[in-house]
């Protein structure tokens, strides 16, 4: 009976407490945490990473080293020296490449009126092809890109030459006093007989000028070329294999 009368009460005083009153609860004397109003915002990614992961006792790993020792970045250090050369003359081959493709655009363009322009159009543009080719074979280190690039400008002489003598031919055999469509004018035939040595004169000398100063530029182009196969053997013989491939590499994703 005192058991149950004990049983009876504490039911009683339960009933007695009011509504939400929490304190027999295990979370009575815990305070309501409020974020604090000054926290910054926008902490950054890593900040927050370093600090979970000291919370939660993990250990921070360290930057991962270079894969490259001290001595290989010296090897690439004096492989970028010794390309210096070498890349030049490929700046040089680009140059003449695209301006071989500027002079066969014009030519061909004007080949629709004249044949003869047509001619030297397609020329210039298989002169244009080669340079191009021998620039990608200096870029993949190629040894006959030297070879390729030189006597693509002995062909561009070869081809100036003919040009320019074909029209100085032209000039000192073209229509003179004697021809039949000149003599059908007479004040036409009068007003060119004074002039037209002189007009022969200063074409053929025009020419003749054009043709020397190209046969000394392409001339000294050709044995620029040339002379770039020694820098790329030596290059060759004294860079170590990867750095090599390396550069090759390089040269094949920037094509």
């Amino acid at each position: 009976m005192a058991n149950d009368l004990d049983f009876l009460g504490a039911q009683a005083a339960e009933g007695s407490k009011p509504v939400g009153d929490t304190t027999d609860s295990p979370c009575v004397g815990e305070p309501f945490r409020i974020p604090h109003a000054t926290q910054a915002p926008h902490a950054t990614h890593a900040g927050q990473h370093r600090q979970h992961a000291g919370e939660r006792g993990d250990p921070i790993s360290p930057a991962a080293p270079s894969p490259l020792t001290a001595e290989q970045f010296g090897q690439i250090a004096r492989a970028q020296e010794q390309r210096k050369k070498i890349n030049r003359a490929q700046k040089v081959a680009n140059f003449n490449a695209w301006s071989f493709s500027v002079f066969a655009g014009f030519s061909l363009l004007f080949g629709l009126l004249s044949p003869g322009s047509l001619i030297a159009g397609a020329a210039l543009a298989g002169l244009a092809y080669n340079e191009f080719r021998g620039r990608r074979q200096l870029m993949q280190l190629d040894r006959r890109g030297p070879r390729t690039l030189g006597n693509n400008q002995i062909v561009c002489c070869v081809l100036l030459t003919l040009y320019c003598g074909y029209q100085m031919y032209r000039a000192y055999t073209g229509p003179g006093i004697d021809d039949p469509a000149i003599q059908q004018s007479a004040e036409l035939s009068a007003m060119l007989e004074p002039m037209q040595d002189l007009i022969k004169t200063v074409t053929i000398g025009a020419y003749a000028v054009i043709l020397v100063v190209g046969l000394a530029v392409q001339g000294a182009t050709a044995w620029y070329y040339f002379s770039r196969k020694r820098w790329l053997d030596d290059y060759l013989r004294q860079t170590p294999g990867w750095v090599i491939e390396l550069d090759r590499v390089q040269a094949a994703s920037a094509a």
